[in-house]
């Protein structure tokens, strides 16, 4: 950019939502006026002007070590921002300040607000560390956050989508629920004109977001098993492949397809590709 002074945004908003290249929540808040009503709902600010923010989003869902993951992509933001100034000049260094959100709307039991920190990792805990990170995570789950989906009504819409799609899931199958909450949404007045522009995206996109959430899971049960009945790295192994293999068969893949999952996944030739395709079968 042009004004080197210009390009330090006042505040900088990591949220962390899990998403399909350009996932439904990322399309929703891809304007920066929706970004800037999302971040004033967040931290009961009132600013008017998105210039005066850069908003940075990363994909996937919760984990504990968010802390050390936002801190090594903080670090290469901030490497960029300052690329074309000297470390080693007298003038104090200006940047962006920092705040980091994550919004959880997953299946497991979360309270309303937790915060995150880098030192919880610690081998040796310290009253203050020298070097800290805290992430803020927001449950946007019914019945909580309640007053920030109020104020960010896109937020809220979003979630009562989504909540439309995991009720219809528990008797429908994925395509049939989607398609589904996407119309009830569009009677209902919820997301109408986002949904209606968008129909075929949302649809395609909810749909491999399930999948890709279902692998997981059953990619990590299979692997927990495998790797208590037989040696740890041989059943962490053997229990990814039989997990790739289920999700495969269940999502209608033909054999070839299988294997060259198992191949690039793990990093094996055809021939243990096919041992495990066969253990599958027996």
């Amino acid at each position: 950019m042009k004004n080197r002074k210009n390009k330090r945004k006042k505040h900088a908003l990591l949220t962390a939502k899990r998403s399909y290249k350009d996932s439904l929540f990322r399309m929703l808040f891809q304007e920066p006026r929706q970004l800037l009503d999302l971040f004033n709902a967040v931290n009961g600010t009132d600013y008017q002007n998105p210039q005066d923010l850069e908003i940075v989003t990363l994909e996937n869902a919760i984990y504990l070590n968010m802390p050390l993951r936002i801190l090594l992509y903080a670090a290469r933001e901030y490497q960029k921002l300052i690329k074309d100034d000297s470390l080693y000049a007298s003038a104090l260094l200006k940047l962006p300040t920092p705040h980091f959100v994550v919004f959880y709307n997953g299946e497991r039991d979360m309270p309303e607000r937790t915060v995150l920190r880098l030192s919880d990792a610690y081998e040796k805990p310290a009253e203050k560390p020298d070097l800290e990170l805290s992430v803020t995570v927001l449950n946007i789950n019914s019945g909580f956050n309640e007053s920030l989906k109020e104020t960010c009504s896109l937020m809220g819409e979003y979630m009562q989508y989504v909540e439309r799609v995991r009720h219809y899931t528990k008797t429908m199958h994925l395509d049939q629920a989607v398609s589904k909450a996407v119309d009830d949404c569009i009677q209902e007045g919820i997301l109408a004109e986002f949904l209606t522009s968008w129909k075929s995206e949302v649809i395609a996109m909810s749909i491999f977001e399930y999948d890709v959430k279902r692998e997981k899971k059953k990619l990590l049960q299979t692997e927990r098993k495998y790797a208590r009945l037989e040696g740890l790295e041989e059943g962490i192994q053997k229990g990814l492949a039989l997990g790739i293999i289920e999700v495969g068969r269940e999502s209608g893949w033909e054999d070839d397809r299988i294997l060259e999952k198992l191949e690039t996944k793990l990093k094996i030739s055809t021939d243990e590709a096919r041992r495990y395709v066969s253990q599958a079968s027996s």
